[in-house]
């Protein structure tokens, strides 16, 4: 066992959870949790003030993926510091790693409401368990739990994840981010990872790599990821990808980016490339601007090659589709509504003979051609899911 894992007992574990949140929380699934519920018009405002865009859109992982989260960040036993979680919600995983982890957790909300729901919590847990944890409000939207058996200690923060101390970053073992940033926040944290220590773990919503210059994200451990193949997507393209089942998907799971900080911004590069299987200079920049002003997305040439084939996607001329791009080369885009890539509207124009399209865009009229067909699905498929 890994020295970042303890020897938690699983019962003892679910029954602190439960009395932490409550039975009818605690691995609950769906759009109605609490984290849901308690938004109030204060939260609203802080996006406004603080969230530089963000959202306040809810989910969070289920317990057995919290598990599976924690053994893949356990694999870096050899890099110290804190676990942190930028975007913590109502802090059921920050607080089902503290309790399960042998690091100190530090985690951060925007929402104050939701801050509260996860300070009554930790609240809880030294109440059932008085003799072994500690509990301690620092300040207003500060409060900590420690563990009296080992010291360590489990901050939850009121605030901006940009806000996060640049100490914590710099000496972080993992850094967990499962929230749905739009792109001007997306790039600000990506400045905050470039603080990371080399070997430190990421886990992201969406992926980051490249997104700014001097970025050392590179895909976590291939060789942890071929020796432990039901940690990720068995979707042959998902390379640094951790499926994990969440509240808002819980058949297929959603699939996290899981990157490891490398030495240099070169190395990190040159891992995406060689992990891709494709030339590094689509990694050596960043694409700005509006997509279809591109001329192509990022990810046609970790897509491959495709042949229609029997069995292979087929669409036809005048359907309408959703077509993904993004300014990253993505492993893997997702779904409409996923928020990895973006999705634009229009219609199949042309079939090729090795199975892309053209595709005539309905916002502005321009027509990109040999579009890959992964990057397409239909817009009646969409509309029926």
């Amino acid at each position: 066992m890994s020295a970042v894992q303890s020897e938690a007992d699983p019962e003892r574990l679910d029954e602190l959870l439960v009395t932490a949140f409550g039975s009818d929380e605690f691995g609950a699934t769906g759009r109605n949790l609490e984290g849901h519920r308690v938004v109030t018009e204060a939260d609203v405002q802080a996006v406004l003030d603080e969230g530089a865009g963000s959202s306040l859109l809810y989910g969070e992982l289920l317990p057995t993926s919290c598990n599976q989260l924690l053994e893949a960040l356990s694999d870096s036993s050899e890099v110290d510091g804190p676990i942190l979680e930028l975007g913590m919600g109502t802090g059921k995983v920050a607080l089902h790693l503290f309790l399960t982890s042998k690091r100190d957790v530090y985690g951060v909300e925007l929402a104050h409401s939701r801050w509260q729901v996860a300070d009554t919590a930790l609240q809880r847990i030294a109440k059932a368990d008085g003799l072994r944890y500690n509990y301690v409000l620092l300040r207003d939207g500060a409060s900590q739990l420690t563990d009296a058996h080992d010291g360590r200690k489990c901050d939850f923060i009121s605030g901006s994840m940009l806000d996060t101390p640049t100490n914590l970053v710099a000496d972080a073992s993992a850094v967990v981010l499962q929230v749905c940033l739009p792109h001007g926040p997306q790039l600000q944290v990506c400045e905050i990872l470039r603080q990371c220590q080399p070997g430190c773990r990421v886990v992201c919503y969406a992926p980051l790599h490249g997104a700014v210059k001097g970025c050392r994200l590179a895909p976590c451990a291939p060789q942890l990821l071929q020796q432990n193949s039901r940690l990720v997507s068995h979707n042959a393209d998902s390379i640094g990808v951790l499926r994990m089942q969440t509240s808002w998907s819980t058949k297929t799971g959603h699939a996290f980016s899981f990157y490891q900080i490398a030495e240099t911004a070169e190395k990190a590069c040159a891992a995406v490339a060689v992990a891709a299987g494709c030339d590094r200079k689509l990694y050596d920049g960043v694409s700005t601007g509006h997509p279809q002003t591109l001329g192509g997305s990022n990810c046609d040439e970790l897509l491959g090659s495709t042949v229609r084939s029997e069995g292979s996607i087929r669409y036809s001329e005048g359907q309408e589709v959703l077509v993904a791009y993004s300014f990253l080369p993505l492993f893997d885009l997702g779904g409409p509504g996923d928020g990895i890539a973006d999705w634009y509207p229009g219609w199949v124009t042309r079939l090729l003979e090795d199975g892309r399209v053209d595709i005539l865009y309905s916002s502005d009229g321009t027509v990109e051609e040999a579009v890959h067909p992964l990057r397409v699905v239909s817009a009646s498929d969409k509309a029926s899911a």
